[in-house]
């Protein structure tokens, strides 16, 4: 660009120099050099040189002494633009002045191109200031846009990491949502957090139901398990009544008091302390189905059943007396309760070597097959309303308390249900079955 101004200038100078340089009137020549020199708009010359071809110089205008003292560029120097030493903002240009085609002289001007360069700069000031403003206020409006979109945004991240943490709660109506993308976003995650509450308060309210439930169920399961050796009990206490002066009737009845009251204690502690089985309990052994089999016998006579009872249990057994009680006495009343009138039941206990087997036999109308089918898979989450429903939730967890399994079988001619329970010998408990557990 600079080379070109230089250009221009040159025009416009040669015009005004060349007629008085090709007479050689130098007086002429100075004149319209003090002319031009006064004159200037932007592009301001410091010095002026008209030469002759041979060197002589013509005319020679300088305005300061910095221009004055420069060296004059060579005369046959082709470069038309020439950087002082100087000024690095002072240029010299060189234009041969031609007339009838012969070089009659050479003009050089220096031209002080920092006016020039000051108002570039301040141009170039006064932009960027205009662009740095005008780009920070594009930034500052467009950070306030985004942040504004994203505000709906934000409040969906806070609500779902309030969600992860447990607490779901609805965002409501936010105002500037203009995408129907995001309106609906958290239209639909109101909606879930809407629900997620109502679910929480429905699992509330089925707790408590399920709490009330529960209590109801050990209640009846407590007073299920006392009721049970509570005739033969009965009958102990009538008996030691009826023959006052036989000690040994009398010591017998009130053997079978007591160790009636510890099995009642014992399913008491046993259900108050979630139904967890004492593993510090006394083994079973052949009293304990003596005592089972005058507890059951006076229920058999009272419905009208032959009762055959026969146990064959040599010595004590290392499975807790009061789970084994628990077995044997609510399947053997069941039996009692499913048989005909003037049916027979037959209960038969024998130890093996390496487990307890005892079978209950009954000629009624058989298990429900839903039943038996629970029963065999010891469904521990199983609840039965029916009659008998809780002895055989007991019967269960007792099972799976001693690590055991039940069997059944029907034949129907002649009709005939069996239920064999086989325990091991040494105890294998679940930690995760309890005893009683229908009721916690």
């Amino acid at each position: 660009m600079v080379e070109r101004i230089g250009e221009v200038y040159l025009d416009g100078l040669s015009a005004t120099v060349e007629p008085n340089a090709a007479i050689g009137h130098e007086r002429d020549l100075a004149r319209a050099l003090e002319r031009v020199a006064t004159y200037h708009d932007g592009v301001r010359e410091v010095r002026i040189v008209v030469r002759a071809a041979d060197g002589t110089i013509l005319g020679d205008l300088a305005r300061d002494d910095v221009a004055a003292a420069a060296p004059l560029p060579p005369l046959d120097t082709e470069i038309p633009l020439i950087t002082t030493a100087a000024d690095r903002n002072r240029f010299w240009v060189q234009r041969p002045l031609l007339h009838d085609g012969t070089v009659r002289a050479v003009l050089s001007a220096q031209l002080d191109l920092k006016p020039i360069r000051d108002e570039r700069l301040a141009a170039d000031i006064k932009s960027l200031t205009v662009n740095a403003l005008m780009a920070a206020g594009v930034a500052a409006f467009g950070f306030w846009l985004i942040r504004r979109l994203l505000a709906p945004l934000r409040l969906l991240e806070t609500a779902l990491a309030r969600a992860a943490a447990g607490d779901p709660q609805p965002i409501g109506a936010v105002e500037g949502v203009a995408n129907p993308r995001l309106h609906a976003l958290i239209r639909a995650y109101d909606v879930m957090a809407t629900a997620q509450i109502e679910r929480t308060q429905l699992r509330i309210a089925q707790a408590e139901r399920l709490r009330a439930a529960d209590l109801g169920r050990l209640a009846a399961t407590v007073a299920h398990e006392v009721r049970n050796p509570l005739a033969g009990m009965l009958n102990a206490v009538d008996t030691a009544r009826r023959f006052p002066d036989n000690r040994e009737a009398v010591a017998s009845s009130l053997d079978l008091l007591e160790r009636g009251l510890g099995a009642i204690a014992r399913v008491v502690d046993t259900t108050l302390s979630f139904h967890r089985t004492p593993r510090d309990g006394k083994p079973v052994d052949a009293v304990d189905f003596d005592d089972l089999a005058r507890l059951v016998r006076p229920v058999a006579e009272r419905r009208g059943v032959r009762l055959d009872w026969s146990a064959e249990v040599a010595g004590p057994l290392p499975l807790d007396a009061g789970v084994v009680r628990q077995i044997v006495l609510n399947l053997a009343l069941n039996a009692i309760g499913a048989a005909r009138p003037a049916g027979r039941v037959a209960v038969t206990v024998r130890a093996a070597t390496t487990a307890l087997e005892l079978t209950f036999e009954d000629d009624g109308a058989g298990l429900d097959p839903a039943v038996a089918r629970r029963l065999e898979a010891l469904d521990l989450d199983w609840i039965d309303t029916s009659e008998g429903g809780i002895g055989l939730g007991v019967v269960m967890r007792a099972v799976a308390a001693l690590g055991g399994r039940i069997l059944t079988r029907r034949e129907e001619k002649p009709p005939r249900t069996t239920i064999e329970v086989r325990l091991p010998g040494q105890a294998s408990r679940d930690p995760d079955a309890t005893v009683d557990e229908e009721a916690s």
